[in-house]
């Protein structure tokens, strides 16, 4: 057993042992099936020594003829009835493991960080969660078997050969030597080929899913004969790399056939000579030629199933890359704090933050050295250009990122210290860039609080201006939206995002930019329903429009990663050069009641 399999095994084996019962039952079937498989070719040969020779000599010979080939196919029965309870063991074993990695593997990707997604491809951990998974379900279901078959057949049919004749047996050996390096050697070629072949599917997973996520862009930009030649030239390197593998394959075979008619023609000449000779009995040559026979599946086994061993150690070492990324963000060991009463009051003290490390060439910070308290029950309306660092800031609240430098404090205490899953839920967020699910527009609105009732989720929907627009719908709140909802124009997406966030009685509201994709009017209002929600909570609100900021307590104007001014809006309209450019400008665009500066 060479050291790929041991170390594949090695890093599966805590899946493995829960139903390690399930694989040793069937390696028990395999050796009772094995052993039933050898007696056959000695059946045969003691036939042919001992029961042919006397029929019609003597009284009873075809009886006997008749209960020995009745003992050969209850053999055969017996072998095939193990031979299933074996493949049923083995791939329920593979189906399980696979099921609590599977299992496994999404849970981690629940939990790992946002830097994670902003380099990973969607099409690569697809091909990871789907191929390679694949490739472990076979490593259990029948790579291992066929292994342990491989060194069971070569040790006992080795073994018999040199019992039945050690002369004819050292003959096949030698030539066998000299097939198994030729085996190997187009094994190690086949496994660079297969490793090809994988990263190649990757890049085809991951160019038909960008495709087809941003088929919109595709056709606005009138792109499709230009992602078609892109999809072709990607689809032909699929190709090359599969005619490669099936160029390995095709050598393969020919090579194999070819040695054992090479090795049949030695036998028998060989064999013939020492039968005539009488240093064998012909019945002994009927057994060796059948051992020979049963030898020849494990050496054209032999390279494939070493080739599948390295692309299962390829899919195992694939995963791991994915197990052995760091949750950065995560609650406390003891599972953090719990606060019993929630303020809301938040403090960003020197914060600094980049999306590179601070010790990397490539680190610079968008945040620098910024301080911000936001009372309880406060309303405040962060703006600001574009690369200001608006929206970095509020994905420090959350923890998706925790920052390089300084402390965030809620009611006093640091947000490193609570639990996670219990601080996100606090938080009601409208993001910038709307997601939905490709579900009704019930789940999606519920999604927060899956056991709210219908009342509860159009009490959401009217405070979010969308009821009626969802009740004039033929099936109402049962519609499905669609992928990404689909189904929804940019504004209906975001009220319906604004109406989750609604639904969960949040403690602190955090919209980043919630009114960016409707009209004038239709921000209108939604304004006039989270004049109402915003009441008594904390709330951040990260806009463009100035019409906005003006429901707010304070408005921060963010510049260059800190805080350029402060104040309500009479103060910074009054105080501030930005601030009355960007009202100026917007008045003008909006229509909006010119005031003076």
């Amino acid at each position: 057993m060479d050291w790929v399999l041991i170390k594949t095994f090695k890093r599966l084996y805590p899946y493995f042992r829960p139903y390690r019962w399930l694989f040793w039952t069937g390696f028990v079937f395999m050796v009772i099936q094995n052993s039933l498989m050898y007696v056959i070719p000695w059946g045969v040969g003691y036939i042919w020594d001992h029961v042919l020779p006397v029929l019609g000599k003597r009284p009873g010979g075809f009886r006997l003829l008749a209960v020995w080939c009745g003992l050969l196919l209850l053999a055969g029965i017996l072998r095939a009835v193990f031979v299933f309870l074996m493949i049923y063991q083995f791939w329920s074993t593979g189906t399980k493991v696979v099921r609590d990695l599977r299992n496994q593997l999404y849970h981690k990707l629940q939990t790992l960080p946002f830097r994670f997604y902003n380099a990973a491809r969607t099409g690569d951990l697809m091909s990871r969660l789907t191929l390679d998974i694949e490739l472990i379900r076979n490593f259990f279901a029948f790579n291992l078997e066929h292994r342990f078959q491989i060194i069971m057949y070569f040790s006992i049919v080795t073994v018999l050969l040199l019992l039945t004749d050690w002369q004819l047996a050292l003959l096949c050996l030698g030539i066998t030597a000299l097939i198994v390096p030729v085996l190997l050697n187009f094994s190690g070629k086949m496994r660079t080929a297969v490793m090809e072949r994988q990263v190649q599917a990757g890049i085809l997973n991951a160019r038909v899913q960008e495709n087809v996520t941003g088929i919109r862009v595709v056709k606005a930009f009138a792109m499709e004969a230009a992602e078609i030649l892109k999809f072709q030239r990607e689809n032909r390197a699929m190709l090359a790399k599969n005619l490669r593998v099936t160029g390995l394959q095709a050598q393969l075979f020919p090579f194999l056939f070819l040695c054992n008619s090479l090795g049949a023609a030695a036998v028998l000449w060989y064999g013939g000579t020492r039968v005539m000779a009488g240093q064998m009995s012909l019945g002994q040559l009927v057994s060796f030629v059948f051992y020979l026979g049963m030898l020849g599946w494990p050496l054209m086994l032999l390279a494939p199933n070493t080739n599948q061993l390295r692309q299962a150690e390829g899919a195992v070492r694939r995963l791991s890359e994915l197990f052995e990324q760091t949750a950065e963000i995560a609650s406390p060991e003891d599972g953090g704090i719990i606060l019993p009463q929630l303020q809301g009051r938040l403090e960003l003290e020197g914060i600094s933050f980049g999306y590179g490390a601070p010790d990397s060439g490539e680190w610079s910070p968008i945040l620098k050295d910024l301080h911000l308290t936001v009372l309880p029950g406060e309303k405040a309306a962060i703006i600001g250009l574009t690369g200001s660092g608006k929206t970095t800031l509020v994905n420090l609240i959350p923890r998706f990122y925790d920052p390089q430098a300084g402390t965030i404090r809620v009611d006093g205490v640091e947000l490193k210290q609570l639990n996670l899953e219990w601080w996100r839920r606090q938080i009601g967020l409208v993001l910038q860039e709307t997601f939905l699910f490709s579900a009704t527009i019930y789940d999606n609105i519920a999604f927060g609080r899956p056991e709210a009732t219908l009342a509860e989720v159009r009490e959401a929907a009217r405070a979010a201006r969308i009821d009626d627009f969802i009740a004039g719908l033929p099936e109402g709140y049962q519609t499905v939206v669609g992928e990404r909802g689909v189904g929804l124009s940019g504004g209906q997406r975001q009220r319906v995002a604004i109406a989750r966030a609604i639904l969960l009685d949040p403690k602190l509201l955090i919209l980043d930019d919630s009114t960016s994709s409707v009209d004038v009017e239709t921000e209108r209002e939604i304004q006039a329903s989270l004049g109402q929600l915003m009441s008594g909570r904390t709330t951040i609100i990260i806009t463009q429009r100035l019409t906005t900021a003006q429901l707010a307590d304070r408005v921060i104007i963010l510049d260059r990663g800190g805080i350029r001014a402060q104040g309500s809006h009479e103060d910074l309209l009054n105080q501030d050069p930005l601030y009355q450019d960007l009202y100026r400008i917007q008045s003008l665009a909006e229509d909006l009641p010119q005031e003076s500066a």
